[in-house]
């Protein structure tokens, strides 16, 4: 709705493992090209193209990897927005790939993953934004990114069906025009 601001898309497609899809092959099998829809004004359409032609993500999470790449490459996604720059986290389930499930520190290696690789996408200028939709798992790991993202939320965002997910979505918009 707004035609100064620009969006992209990146997702865990269904098939990739543990692959972020990055060009990097994951445990099962290449990767594809991502983010699957780089930042652009008016990007709704390709948005809605992309998800036409795939469907939507399932199978595993690769979240502290994605996070770690967003991170890494943060001037060649969000090139000059760079200081005024937003990444929007949306899962629905904890990291699958990163810490041993059958760990019990396995809570504080998310926790630690996550934490350090919001810490640096905040120091590259990007502040992180998280949303857990229908999200059961461990609070902790998502709230990590809350807590160093840089933003006013201090937790992460429930949201449990398609409305409360448009009013996540909302509330991150007011916030956003509140830190320019």
């Amino acid at each position: 709705a707004n035609p100064e601001v620009a969006f992209g898309l990146s997702m865990f497609p269904v098939g990739l493992g543990c692959s972020i899809g990055d060009g990097t092959p994951g445990l099962f099998q290449p990767a594809v090209n991502w983010p699957h829809v780089p930042l652009t004004l008016n990007a709704a359409s390709p948005i809605d193209n992309w998800f036409a032609a795939n469907g939507a993500a399932g199978g595993a999470t690769p979240l502290i990897s994605a996070m770690e790449w967003f991170a890494d490459n943060a001037p060649a996604v969000w090139g000059d927005a760079l200081g005024g720059a937003y990444l929007v986290v949306m899962t629905e389930g904890a990291d699958t790939c990163t810490c041993d499930q059958s760990d019990p520190d396995r809570s504080a290696c998310l926790v630690d993953g996550l934490s350090a690789a919001t810490r640096a996408l905040a120091a590259a200028g990007v502040k992180t934004y998280v949303i857990g939709y229908q999200y059961g798992e461990e609070p902790e790991a998502l709230n990590a990114i809350a807590q160093n993202g840089g933003t006013s939320f201090g937790e992460f965002i429930f949201a449990g069906n398609e409305a409360s997910l448009t009013n996540a979505f909302e509330s991150i918009v007011a916030d956003a025009k509140l830190c320019l």
